[in-house]
């Protein structure tokens, strides 16, 4: 069929290897739609199933897990592994689709760390504890320093660095700048003095 279609492109007059590209451009697409069918199934009938489970044990941590999305969440992974097992009939685009489909990875993670945590949530403030000690603050500052994490990750993947190197430039950026506010800060103070 690969043959097939480069021939046709280049009776048209297409360059064989622009032809490539355009044919592994439209066999992507198609396994995109497939994939999105597949995870549209998975929502449709595993989640209808947990639900239903759900209802019938009663059970108050499974419930929470619902409630957040968590197993919601976890569905991405069907068309993920669907579309990382296509990987290997793409020559030409196979690096981009499968450095994409590793960045997909890590947003499942931690979407489903996300979920998890806010159903920890949801489940701790059923005890009597919750009234004196909520602990949704604790739980809001755990998901920025995850969100952190995975950011300095991505970029330093992206810019092929280290993560600890990203670290650091930020560490030394906002050295510097909290430098230049304490002396903008006492600027400011001292003009404020001489006006008296």
């Amino acid at each position: 069929m690969f043959n097939i279609f480069v021939n046709l492109l280049r009776d048209v007059g297409v360059n064989p290897e622009i032809a490539k590209y355009i044919f592994e451009m439209i066999l992507f697409i198609l396994l995109i739609i497939i994939a999105l069918i597949l995870k549209l199934l998975a929502d449709k009938i595993l989640i209808s199933i947990l639900e239903k489970t759900a209802k019938n044990k009663k059970n108050k941590w499974f419930n929470n897990l619902i409630k957040s999305k968590f197993f919601k969440r976890l569905t991405h992974i069907i068309p993920l592994i669907f579309l990382y097992s296509m990987s290997p009939f793409f020559q030409l685009i196979r690096y981009i689709i499968r450095t994409g489909l590793n960045y997909y990875i890590i947003l499942i993670i931690v979407m489903a760390i996300m979920a998890f945590l806010t159903s920890v949530n949801l489940f701790y403030n059923t005890l009597e504890i919750s009234k004196k000690r909520p602990i949704k603050g604790l739980i809001q500052i755990i998901k920025i320093i995850i969100y952190c994490i995975t950011a300095i990750i991505i970029a330093a993947h992206l810019l092929g660095k280290s993560p600890l190197a990203i670290l650091g430039g930020i560490g030394a950026f906002t050295a510097i700048l909290m430098y230049n506010i304490s002396r903008c800060y006492c600027w400011l103070c001292i003009r404020h003095s001489n006006s008296f």
